[in-house]
């Protein structure tokens, strides 16, 4: 059963926050070492895409369950709960991708994404699905790049 962590358990030292008498000290180290390394990616990946990280996105990703590096969980979420400026036809759009994409392959993590898992998608669509024209191009989108030289679920993933 858990303990509480009493004043005199805790260290204060970085990376060693809790003292080992604790019983449970090595894992809630490790705990306050995973929080924090997600805060510091979370402000670095602001600053790579010049967006001042906000306290909303803060908290989701500081509570957000799962595996983070699931492109599934992620644009699932996204879908969930998309910014206003999405369409309901965009979602509609994004969650047929999806379930298209899940089809062709039922695990996707980030890494995995490259250009030849798009190619492999599009002919997944064609030859599977039987999908052509403006149907596969529609979903396709959700890949390929817009006027402004940038893809919508990378724009989904640069928003969060």
């Amino acid at each position: 059963m858990p303990q509480k962590i009493t004043r005199s358990q805790w260290n204060g030292a970085d990376d060693n926050w809790i003292k080992s008498s604790h019983p449970f000290a090595f894992e809630v180290n490790n705990k306050i070492l995973e929080k924090k390394t997600t805060a510091i990616d979370l402000i670095k990946r602001s600053y790579m895409f010049n967006k001042p990280p906000s306290f909303q996105t803060f908290f989701s990703v500081m509570t957000r369950k799962g595996d983070r590096n699931s492109f599934y969980e992620f644009i699932q979420r996204y879908i969930d709960r998309p910014p206003e400026k999405l369409e309901e036809n965009t979602l509609k759009k994004y969650r047929t991708a999806l379930s298209h994409l899940k089809k062709c392959r039922p695990h996707l993590q980030f890494v995995g994404i490259d250009s030849k898992m798009v190619s492999y998608f599009h002919q997944y669509m064609q030859n599977e699905l039987g999908l052509e024209g403006a149907a596969c191009k529609k979903y396709m989108e959700a890949f390929t790049y817009d006027k402004n030289g940038s893809g919508y679920w990378t724009q989904a993933i640069r928003s969060f």
